[in-house]
């Protein structure tokens, strides 16, 4: 972990010394009536909209507009620094790693494509998709969707008349300059952000930071262009949106939002008269859930009364029970709140769309944000779907720094990026010393069994990597954290084939005999969360081959399957797990040796990929989740019927089910029924298996650990349910045996005290 986060403390490190940027509330004090003033403030309005190039040592660094504000005006509740008060008071934020790094994604998500006096560089996002040069048919096609050619091809070409070099947004926004470029340009499309943090980094603050900048300044960019607006009486005029599942969430925010608002720095006291910050904005309506509030005032214009201003909005939503709640809202920046709750955030996002675009245009920043700690049940199925395949919902992707899924996932601010302990003068984490003081946190309240609890918060509310933000320690009764630690070691062992295993396809020979071939090339094995809008045919995934002297009952397997062949953008896989039994031929340790998750086109070719497998595994037993019927109708039909197991009696909960009685094959996962197999899984993962290791550290299946770290009973968990099964039915099996074995007992004692000679024997005493 360390030399990844050395690359992720370079790319962050400022070099900037604070001063150059904040104020640091040096306002002078001059005469809000003399033309100093006037002047000083106007510089400040145009740095606060179009960014400000600070300078140090001869290199040159642009702040954005938003951070400039933020740093320097804007008014938040914070402990003084230096101080032996621990008494907050209202001041101005600190300028740090974190607000530069959240600044940046800012500007990427606003559609930054570029300064305007830059004739070599430009970050405009057409250059990925076509070559002016060679696709000039392509280009122009797709230049037509950003309706605004002409300035577009004005900021992409030289002086010369030839093309600009391309250079992505995220790495020429962090870049040191050896000069001042001008304006900011925006010519890209507007971005979402999905954002996961620690706690404790000022995620609401900063939240409201970019709320209040967007509604005092009416959404510009370029402050001439705003003072054109403006004198031709047409002033510009923003929306912004703040939402929630619950307005208990989305108030935080709208506090913060109005303390800023009430509190802006430059107010002017000159006897009893006060003069307001010259940002300051009156504005009318309510903050209420459902309503909203408008930048303007009551002017009298001849005889009547009018409302004038900008008439900027910010709307209040509660999206609780309604994912339709920002209907006909044209949002150009959009801030939804602790989205761990959101069991609807798919549906919200969904609906937004339309509304964050102008026609092929998208304009509108959806900001998408949540913390450790602050999730529950199924809506963090909504919000890993999102994290961890965003740009299907038009979310801005990273590179995963933190823990190389070998994929794209959102953002994520880590623990360690939060603590200004260990913060120099320039705002840059140690992080070295910030991760080493967490890591000797959690070993003190791991090694105390009474502080299991406290330990399980700590990670959860200041998480060093991402997937540590979506445990639900407190809802899940499986072993949390152990089976998130054996993940870890998983992860750092992948690209070994003992760990991957092998990957391909079932298919039968001549005689009609299943058999296995590997194939890693065509067949991948699907992830966990699902991406939607890919292909998730997924791969049989083989970790140890069927023995050759293994008999019926060896192996076992569990399957949750599916009915519909065509389900666009589903996130429900089929799944079937093959687990050879303990015995004494290999320790006592139940172990998966094959895995098939995945969706393929048809649901009869899932039926099929599980029929031969488990033929292939010598006609293992397989108990099914029988609320589908057609995998039973499939296996007739090939007279496999054979292979599917008997409906079990070691459940209580199916002594008393009525569907338990009907159905002769398979088993129904009521909630009464997963509450038993809960407890059934539970002390299958911590069974001891010897060295210090739990039948759980036997499984090698990573996307099986992702879920079974996030289980609940709200969300969609294909193969931890066909591990379920699969345990019943090992349960099952073994009880049957032990059964078995007394009768025979019973029937040899039997056998015995009715032997002729023992009863002649008996009648003589």
């Amino acid at each position: 972990m360390l030399a990844i986060q050395e690359n992720m403390w370079v790319l962050y490190k400022n070099k900037i010394p604070v001063d150059k940027v904040k104020l640091d509330n040096e306002i002078p004090q001059m005469n809000p009536a003399g033309v100093k003033y006037q002047q000083w403030w106007k510089i400040r309005k145009r740095r606060c909209i179009e960014g400000y190039w600070a300078e140090h040592n001869g290199e040159y660094k642009f702040i954005s507009g938003p951070l400039y504000y933020y740093v320097n005006f804007h008014k938040i509740l914070l402990t003084p620094k230096n101080s032996s008060s621990k008494i907050k008071r209202l001041g101005i934020p600190l300028l740090r790693d974190l607000e530069w790094l959240k600044s940046f994604v800012y500007e990427e998500a606003r559609g930054f494509s570029g300064f305007q006096n830059d004739d070599d560089y430009s970050c405009h996002e057409i250059f990925t998709v076509a070559n002016p040069t060679t696709e000039p048919d392509k280009f122009n096609e797709y230049l037509l969707e950003y309706n605004n050619t002409q300035n577009i091809m004005a900021s992409i070409i030289k002086l010369d008349g030839s093309f600009k070099t391309y250079i992505p947004a995220r790495e020429y926004l962090r870049k040191y300059f050896t000069k001042e470029l001008g304006k900011p340009l925006y010519y890209n499309m507007a971005h979402n952000v999905v954002d996961m943090e620690s706690r404790g980094g000022g995620k609401s603050y900063f939240g409201a930071g970019m709320i209040v900048h967007n509604f005092l300044f009416d959404g510009a960019t370029d402050y001439d262009e705003y003072l054109d607006f403006k004198a031709k009486e047409e002033p510009l005029s923003s929306e912004t949106l703040i939402g929630a599942i619950d307005t208990k969430y989305s108030n935080d925010v709208i506090s913060k939002v109005k303390l800023g608002l009430e509190n802006l720095a430059g107010k002017v006291t000159i006897g009893d008269i006060v003069h307001p910050s010259p940002f300051n904005k009156q504005y009318y309506g309510s903050w209420e859930s459902g309503k909203t509030v408008t930048a303007g005032y009551d002017k009298k214009i001849g005889t009547n009364w009018e409302k004038v201003g900008t008439k900027s909005k910010i709307q209040h939503r509660s999206f609780n029970d309604n994912f339709m709640a920002a209907n006909g809202t044209r949002p150009n920046l959009s801030l939804i709140d602790e989205v761990g709750f959101m069991y609807n955030l798919i549906a919200v996002l969904g609906q937004m769309k339309e509304a964050a675009a102008d026609g092929t245009v998208k304009t509108g920043v959806i900001w998408v944000t949540g913390t450790g700690g602050d999730m529950t049940g199924g809506a963090t199925e909504e919000v890993k779907q999102v994290f961890y395949s965003p740009e299907a919902f038009d979310c801005l992707a990273f590179e995963d720094e933190y823990e190389n899924y070998k994929n794209k996932v959102g953002l994520f601010i880590p623990a360690w990026m939060t603590l200004n302990q260990f913060k120099d003068d320039l705002g840059n984490t140690d992080y070295r010393l910030a991760l080493s003081y967490l890591n000797r946190t959690r070993e003190k309240l791991k090694i105390n069994a009474k502080k299991k609890k406290s330990y399980e918060d700590e990670i959860v509310s200041r998480p060093i990597t991402h997937s540590e933000v979506f445990l639900l320690t407190n809802e899940s009764i499986l072993p949390v954290l152990d089976l998130k630690e054996h993940l870890d070691n998983m992860l750092s062992l992948q690209g070994d084939p003992n760990i991957d295993g092998l990957a391909g396809w079932m298919h039968i020979d001549e005689a009609g005999e299943p058999y296995f071939k590997l194939d890693a090339s065509n067949y991948k094995p699907a992830d966990y969360p699902v991406k939607p809008n890919i292909d998730n045919t997924g791969a049989v995934v083989i970790w140890k081959m069927p023995l050759e002297n293994a008999t019926y009952g060896w192996y076992v397997g569990g399957n949750d399957p599916y009915d519909f062949d065509k389900a666009p953008n589903s996130v429900s896989l089929g799944s079937i797990l093959i687990m050879e039994k303990g015995s004494i031929h290999n320790g006592g340790i139940d172990s998966i040796v094959a895995e098939y998750t995945g969706r393929p086109s048809l649901a009869s070719d899932f039926y099929e990929q599980c029929r031969r497998l488990l033929i292939f595994y010598k006609n293992a037993s397989c108990l099914y989740e029988n609320e589908k019927q057609n995998i039973k109708t499939h296996f007739k039909s090939m007279n496999s019927i054979g292979l599917l197991a008997f409906t079990p009696g070691v459940l209580k909960a199916n002594e008393t089910s009525k569907t338990a009685r009907t159905r002769i094959y398979g088993q129904h996962m009521s909630i009464i029924v997963k509450d038993e197999v809960e407890l059934y899984l539970r002390e299958w993962l911590l069974t001891p298996i010897g060295d210090g290791k739990l039948q759980l550290h036997t499984i090698k299946s990573i996307p099986l650990l992702k879920e079974l770290i996030s289980y609940n009973k709200n969300g969609n968990f294909d193969r931890v349910i066909a591990l379920m099964l699969c345990i019943i039915l090992l349960v099952e099996t073994r009880n049957y045996a032990v059964e078995k074995v007394k009768e025979e007992i019973k029937a040899d004692n039997e056998n015995f005290f009715n032997r002729k000679l023992f009863v002649q024997n008996m009648r003589r005493y």
